[in-house]
């Protein structure tokens, strides 16, 4: 906890704090103008459960005291009942009470005393010759401290439910870090990246998180071509729990942790679930379990992720149009029999790893244009399904995964603008053909935003 809370104070960039340990009690001093702003920093600290601010005078007997609570008081207790609860620790010629009644006395002149349903409650710790008078309750997050309850791996996407689920995991002591199977390229990397820095900035203090990046597009093309269409869901979610089973493993987290609730997609089925669990060994926790969506969604509101994750879509392109809902082991391990099992080793030990604070990872927006510049090419990058259903006049067409393999077609000579139905396509080959020496772009909003521009010019 001591640790925790100096974290979080030189974090939100307090220079000058002191952090008292009085065994039932932590003091934390800082800058009187600046007690508002860590009693909000402090109230994101896990295993606080309320804050006070505090008044804190020296005193010489129960008579001075009960006059120093008195000018602190009389004003908050005009006109309201209230009533004195006072702690003692050390050694005094007084009791507790004896405080409760002298200080009340001298506030009665003020407001009505009711003991049982007060709108004021004057609270006062006495410890030795100090008197603590408590301002006010403030709650706090609650839970157990980061760090008490060991290490796990949380599978996020970026959208509400997964990286709520690992803040449920923090309020209960543990250190979470992050596991992200990349279905889109660089744009879902970029959105998941700062949905899971977002919420550590405001919750995980005390350790520094980590995020691990695994390209999971080639076991998804291999899916589509091996797995009947119904299975494609349930079996990716097979393939990402062995990925994270491996990494856990290597780096010694106790169990993995998901998003996870009970009938909220076709995969998170009671049967689905039950048969994808017994692709791992590893434990798996699921916090939201029982959770409908909008009370997820509230969640993520308090957690401060809500507004990222609304922004970010479904980028799996395995949607398929009859899902099944109750599979049996049996019948998916048939699914599975032709599936290449070297290929998770690789991809896991392909991992990216970044530390969640320290990382900055490049700005997108100097990779799209929000016109096409007089003089360049414009490059389609979409499928041929996606091309016959929405046509649109390009000066050359290659699907976004034949680029390294046609890129000698390209003319490095002007300007490339790539488009694609979103921009998330699009966005991933500029992000290649840069790194080649191109001048590349993104059509920003993708087609859909041209098209859209276009009717209402």
């Amino acid at each position: 906890m001591l640790r925790n809370i100096r974290d979080a104070l030189t974090r939100n960039g307090f220079p000058r704090f002191e952090v008292i340990n009085e065994w039932s009690r932590l003091f934390v001093e800082v800058p009187k103008d600046q007690e508002p702003q860590a009693l909000e920093v402090l109230s994101r600290v896990f295993g606080i459960v309320s804050l006070s601010p505090v008044q804190v005078f020296p005193f010489r007997n129960l008579n001075d005291l009960a006059k120093k609570g008195e000018s602190l008081y009389k004003d908050i207790v005009s006109g309201k009942t209230f009533a004195v609860r006072a702690k003692r620790v050390g050694t005094h010629p007084f009791r507790s009470i004896d405080i409760e009644r002298k200080l009340g006395g001298h506030l009665a002149d003020y407001g009505k005393v009711d003991l049982t349903h007060p709108e004021v409650t004057v609270e006062v710790e006495v410890r030795d010759h100090t008197a603590y008078f408590f301002l006010e309750r403030i709650p706090g997050a609650g839970g157990l401290p980061i760090g008490a309850e060991g290490k796990a791996l949380a599978l996020v996407s970026g959208g509400f439910d997964s990286i709520v689920a690992a803040y449920l995991m923090l309020k209960r002591g543990v250190e979470v870090d992050f596991l992200f199977f990349n279905l889109g390229g660089i744009y879902h990397l970029h959105g998941a990246f700062e949905v899971v820095q977002v919420m550590s900035d405001r919750w995980a203090y005390g350790y520094d998180p980590v995020f691990y990046e695994i390209d999971f597009r080639p076991v998804m093309l291999e899916l589509q071509e091996k797995v009947k269409q119904n299975y494609w869901n349930l079996i990716l979610k097979r393939q990402m729990y062995r990925a994270a089973e491996r990494l856990a493993r290597q780096k010694d987290y106790l169990v993995i942790v998901t998003g996870e609730s009970v009938g909220q997609v076709s995969s998170q089925t009671l049967a689905n679930l039950a048969v994808a669990t017994k692709a791992v060994e590893i434990p798996i926790f699921r916090p939201l379990l029982t959770y409908d969506k909008q009370e997820i969604i509230d969640l993520s509101r308090k957690v401060g992720t809500y507004e990222l994750s609304s922004q970010l879509l479904e980028y799996c392109q395995m949607v398929p149009k009859h899902p099944v809902t109750r599979a049996t082991e049996e019948r998916v391990l048939a699914q599975e029999r032709d599936l290449d099992w070297t290929l998770l080793e690789r991809l896991v030990k392909q991992a990216r790893v970044y530390k969640v604070r320290d990382t900055h990872l490049p700005d997108l927006d100097h990779l799209e244009c929000s016109e096409i510049p007089e003089g360049a090419q414009v490059v389609d990058v979409r499928s041929e399904e996606e091309r016959k259903e929405n046509p649109f006049a390009a000066d050359l067409w290659i699907p976004v995964e034949e680029l390294p393999q046609r890129v000698q077609e390209l003319d490095k000579t002007r300007p490339l603008v790539l488009v694609c139905e979103h921009g998330f396509k699009s966005m991933e080959a500029a992000w290649y053909l840069r790194n080649l020496g191109f001048e590349a772009y993104s059509l920003k909003g993708g087609l859909r935003t041209f098209r859209k521009k276009a009717r209402m010019s």
